[in-house]
C-alpha cells in the first residue's frame, strides 16, 4: 500500500507550474523538483519555501518558456545571492539548474543554459 510520501527517485519528481505576473510561490519538498514557468503576462518574481527536513543536495530545475514578449524572472526568497535573475528575451527557452545547500538554492552552472536562443 502506497503511503503517498514516496520521494524521487522512488516516486515521481515534484512538478509545479508558474504563470501570470508578479510574485509567485513554490514549495520545495522533494529531492528533485521541476518548476515550469510559462504563460507569463509580465515580469515574475519567484519565491520559494522549503519544507522542513528538505535534504541538502536537493535539486531544482526551473524551466522558463518565453512568449513573443520576453519577461524577466527575478529569483527572490529562497535563492542564494549568487543565483542571477533571468533577463527575458522574446521566444527564448531557458533552464536554471540549482541545488539546495541547506539554506538556499545555489546555481549549478556559471550561466543559465538556453535551450532555444531566439536572438
Amino acid at each position: 500500500m502506497a503511503s503517498g510520501n514516496i520521494k524521487y527517485p522512488f516516486g515521481a519528481a515534484s512538478v509545479q507550474a508558474i504563470s501570470g505576473t508578479g510574485a509567485q510561490a513554490a514549495v520545495i519538498d522533494d529531492v528533485f523538483t521541476l518548476i515550469n514557468v510559462s504563460s507569463m503576462t509580465g515580469a515574475v518574481t519567484l519565491n520559494l519555501t522549503f519544507e522542513t527536513g528538505l535534504q541538502t543536495g536537493a535539486q531544482v530545475i526551473v524551466h522558463v518558456v518565453q512568449s513573443t514578449t520576453g519577461r524577466n524572472v527575478t529569483l527572490g526568497t529562497g535563492f542564494a545571492d549568487s543565483a542571477p535573475d533571468l533577463t527575458g528575451v522574446a521566444s527564448d527557452e531557458d533552464i536554471l539548474a540549482l541545488v539546495y545547500n541547506g539554506t538556499s538554492l545555489v546555481p549549478l552552472t556559471a550561466a543559465w543554459n538556453k535551450i532555444v536562443d531566439a536572438a
